[in-house]
């Protein structure tokens, strides 16, 4: 007998969580801030530390994938928490430049073995008609990491003795998520070895096109995105004018508008279809990215931001389902794999190419270019994103 929905997930839940703040944290938040503001390094020097985390998560993500096919999603989970814990505690003591790109890819490489299996894991636990309301569960956890990173930070940074003890307390935060992973997470074999073979499936076949088409909508939609990895944590405190103690808190009124909206919105993605939810997702994106650089308020912040939170509320639970469909369970993690390493080569180039747009030609850019690539995917999508796209197939 099944178990409860509820059941199958709290694990990957709670690891989701727990790893979702302690990214968010340290790429998206400390990073910037500490490297900018407590080391004096110029924006455009920041970049690439961020994109050497992301770098390293592309080239991982596809072989370490595809090895969870084989071994199980468990020890992928446990080893890519446990090397994230290592990598973050070591920025502790970091001060050079190519110190902290190295301890940067290292932690990617913990991602890329998290990530995939934990999605993979998903759909594997869940039926068809379970799977996008669940993925919203999922979504809801990206959601609220990235609102309760920037509140946490300001937290450390009033009660911390030095401005590098927010990487002991995220390492903390991935203590909690290795701790989850261990006690709620059961061990499976991987599904490949369900027939002794070491090629499962050998009946099925990629059709390269769809995967390829996929691959290249993830490039664009995460390259959108990715650009303001960096430029948006400086802009809410350099434009918007708040304190560091302080930027914490537009984002808590994000945060909370997710914790509230975030499951009954994706799970609107099921009755409405889920390309038609990705694709309302994408244009609330494209839109909001022009539009935000317009006014310096918080207020104006928060009036474009939150209608964008609801799109990415919508579509991102309908893009994991239909990425997680593409293929037969024991392909699964590599199909997943390929099409997030391509979202990782967008990944790379976005915090980059943000800061030295920043740097270069002010605030205002590195919006106008994520509104421009994430318009771009919107076109994609409405000509060639179908309902019940396969890229593997019987012979």
């Amino acid at each position: 007998m099944r178990r409860p929905l509820a059941r199958r997930l709290i694990g990957l839940v709670g690891v989701s969580l727990f790893c979702e703040i302690a990214y968010a944290l340290v790429v998206t938040v400390a990073l910037p801030l500490y490297l900018g503001d407590t080391l004096g390094w110029r924006d455009r020097y920041i970049g690439p530390v961020l994109s050497a985390f992301l770098l390293a998560e592309t080239l991982f993500k596809a072989p370490l994938a595809h090895l969870s096919d084989r071994v199980g999603r468990k020890p992928l989970i446990v080893f890519g928490i446990l090397v994230s814990i290592a990598s973050v505690l070591l920025m502790t003591r970091a001060t050079g430049w190519a110190t902290f790109m190295v301890l940067s890819a290292v932690n990617g490489v913990g991602g890329a073995a998290l990530w995939p299996s934990v999605f993979a894991s998903v759909a594997d636990v869940t039926t068809d008609e379970e799977r996008v309301h669940s993925m919203s569960v999922f979504n809801m956890m990206y959601m609220i990491g990235l609102g309760v990173a920037p509140i946490l930070k300001s937290i450390v940074t009033k009660v911390a003795a030095h401005a590098n003890d927010v990487f002991p307390f995220t390492a903390a935060v991935f203590g909690a998520a290795l701790a989850t992973a261990g006690f709620l997470i059961p061990w499976h074999r991987g599904s490949a070895h369900k027939d002794g073979s070491p090629h499962p499936d050998a009946e099925h076949r990629m059709i390269f096109p769809v995967l390829a088409f996929f691959m290249t909508m993830s490039f664009f939609q995460t390259l959108g995105l990715q650009i303001m990895n960096g430029p948006l944590v400086r802009y809410v405190k350099v434009d918007l004018g708040l304190k560091e103690e302080h930027i914490g808190w537009p984002f808590l009124v994000l945060a909370v508008a997710v914790a509230v909206l975030a499951v009954p919105i994706g799970g609107l993605g099921g009755r409405w279809g889920r390309v038609r939810s990705v694709m309302i997702g994408l244009g609330l994106a494209s839109i909001g990215m022009f539009l935000l650089p317009m006014h310096h308020t918080v207020a104006w912040f928060l009036a474009v931001a939150i209608p964008m939170i609801l799109g990415f509320l919508l579509s991102i639970p309908a893009w994991l389902a239909i990425i997680t469909d593409l293929a037969p369970i024991s392909w699964r993690g590599r199909v997943y794999g390929y099409v997030a390493t391509a979202q990782g080569v967008g990944a790379i180039a976005g915090p980059t190419l943000g800061m030295w747009l920043r740097d270069l030609h002010g605030h205002g850019s590195p919006f106008l270019l994520s509104g421009c690539v994430l318009a771009l995917t919107f076109i994609g999508g409405a000509v060639g994103l179908k309902e019940d796209m396969r890229a593997v197939t019987d012979k």
